[in-house]
């Protein structure tokens, strides 16, 4: 015989049992059921650190995401590292990583071809010098020779000791109209550029007062 044949051969009493369930007192209902909330305008959902929580874990709810404290998360990283490669090699030679000379583990660095070539490895020698001449050079109104001309010379010193100012001219006859450089009074003046100018020095003072102290390095 058929569960519920139609018309049933259930009597009242049977029937009342078969939908309703007395245990949970509800009635027995085969159904699907969706339904869509929709918030009314202005609906805030407040959270709160002391008494809520949002948890993020996977889909069989396990490997939840921990946060610490201090706001940081722990993260465990599988890296797979490739059994064939070594670290301290190139191409299968052992790279080099102590001073001196070039071997097979050496690496090399390529210019390219539109660069200007340089040099690498190399020293660079500071400019010294033991020995020093001073001299003192009266002012005047008309040209002196404040140092002539020296190959040897590494460095050059000026004290315009003098209440006027001095026209210096990196060459020969200076004049109020023809110089290098206007040293003020009490200034100084040093030759320190590279290239060091060798040649002959003069100089012309507005009028003559005091002198030019002048220290050449050799």
């Amino acid at each position: 015989m058929a569960l519920n044949p139609n018309p049933s051969e259930l009597d009242f009493q049977q029937i009342i049992q078969r939908a309703f369930n007395g245990t949970d007192d509800r009635l027995r209902v085969d159904a699907e059921l969706s339904a869509s909330i929709i918030a009314p305008p202005g609906l805030e959902v407040s959270i709160q650190a002391a008494d809520d929580n949002i948890a993020i874990r996977n889909s069989n709810n396990s490997n939840e995401l921990l946060i610490n404290n201090d706001g940081s998360i722990n993260v465990n990283a599988n890296i797979s590292a490739d059994p064939d490669v070594n670290l301290f090699q190139v191409g299968g030679t052992a790279t080099s990583v102590n001073n001196g000379t070039a071997d097979n583990g050496t690496q090399r660095v390529v210019i390219a071809s539109n660069n200007t070539a340089f040099s690498v490895n190399s020293v660079v020698a500071l400019n010294t010098s033991s020995t020093a001449s001073v001299s003192q050079v009266a002012s005047s109104g008309s040209n002196v020779t404040l140092l002539a001309s020296n190959s040897s010379r590494k460095n050059a010193v000026f004290y315009n000791n003098s209440e006027q100012s001095c026209y210096v001219k990196f060459g020969t006859t200076a004049s109020l109209v023809s110089f290098t450089i206007k040293m003020e009074p009490g200034s100084i003046l040093i030759l320190d550029t590279t290239p060091i100018y060798t040649g002959r020095i003069d100089g012309i003072w507005d009028s003559a007062d005091g002198a030019m102290a002048v220290t050449e390095l050799t």
